[in-house]
């Protein structure tokens, strides 16, 4: 009976204050974005800001649209935005980072409810619009700043 409690206890403890998935994940990418920013310098900064600006208002938007609790803190939306554009080439676009990033929250994300949901990850649906859409620039790599 005792062990009973105890075990109970130990689950409602591993579930209070945990930061969601997203959080770590976010945690992950920073070392990713620091070296783009080293390799690439000011366009990296530009492509990884303009995705997540995106996908945030692109997130929020849909979520007013489909009346739907919006839940801008499980950063789901920050992670398809930085991981949108670090896989894409330095050399892309801003607007193509912008599309990609918008793409992949409004195809990717919205339409299944939450990233939960999803049965592929958002920033996947982007670049795989991207890729299909803006080739000559997707693959097209230039050399980093530190060659």
């Amino acid at each position: 009976m005792e062990s009973d409690v105890k075990i109970s206890a130990m689950q409602n403890k591993k579930t209070e204050n945990k930061l969601p998935f997203t959080a770590d994940m976010l945690i992950i990418l920073i070392p990713f974005c620091l070296l783009s920013v080293y390799f690439y310098g000011l366009t990296a900064i530009k492509l990884i800001f303009a995705s997540i600006i995106t996908a945030i208002v692109c997130d929020f938007t849909g979520c007013v649209l489909l009346k739907r609790e919006i839940e801008l803190s499980d950063l789901s939306a920050v992670n398809t935005g930085i991981i949108t554009a670090l896989l894409l080439s330095s050399s892309t676009p801003v607007y193509i980072a912008v599309l990609t990033a918008a793409f992949a929250i409004c195809v990717g994300k919205l339409p299944f409810g939450s990233y939960k949901n999803s049965p592929f990850t958002p920033a996947a649906v982007g670049i795989a619009f991207a890729s299909v859409c803006f080739p000559d620039y997707l693959f097209n790599y230039l050399p980093s700043l530190r060659d």
